[in-house]
């Protein structure tokens, strides 16, 4: 009896290590890896033509999701709570948004803003499973709002509330390093 307490003992701290340390990790490079995937497809519209180059729109949207990649370091549930949550009753525009929402050829902007939204829905499901009691709840908040037909646009203008939050915190932050260097 006192060699499985042991044992359970010695197996919960290996999961908190792994938890703590190699999860959040591999979590933070999963994640910036689908970011790169979708700049990078953003990049293949300014090579198809589809985007201009030079443009302020396609430098924002790429200098922004460049800025995602980035800020994965630093973004998790607790930085969220107290940086970025308050934005969401700010409803304040990123950069971002702004620039997609300038794109004039309709399609084109809708296929650009999927890409953004899937590179930002990357930061939050990044975010969620670092954490691993989030992550419990998110399982269960994703069941009951898949049986429910009316919670299912629900959850996805949350997730669209919670990533323009995220994109105004990585911009905030971005400008602030900025500030930093220049003064430096």
């Amino acid at each position: 009896m006192q060699y499985d307490a042991f044992a359970t003992v010695i197996l919960l701290g290996l999961l908190v290590l792994f938890v703590r340390g190699p999860w959040k990790d591999m979590c933070t490079d999963y994640a910036r890896q689908i970011i790169f995937q979708h700049r990078d497809a953003v990049f293949d519209m300014a090579v198809e033509g589809r985007l201009e180059f030079g443009s302020s729109t396609y430098r924002t949207i790429r200098a922004a999701l460049e800025r995602n990649i980035r800020f994965a370091h630093e973004l998790s549930i607790a930085r969220f709570v107290f940086f970025a949550a308050p934005l969401l009753r700010d409803r304040r525009r990123s950069q971002l948004e702004i620039a997609v929402s300038s794109i004039a050829d309709e399609q084109l902007r809708a296929e650009v803003m999927e890409h953004v939204y899937r590179a930002q829905r990357a930061l939050i499901i990044m975010m969620v499973v670092k954490s691993p009691l989030l992550m419990v709840v998110s399982i269960v908040v994703a069941i009951v709002s898949s049986v429910g037909k009316g919670l299912v646009g629900w959850r996805r203008k949350t997730l669209r509330s919670v990533a323009q939050a995220v994109q105004v915190e990585a911009e905030e932050k971005a400008f602030e390093h900025a500030r930093y260097q220049q003064a430096a």
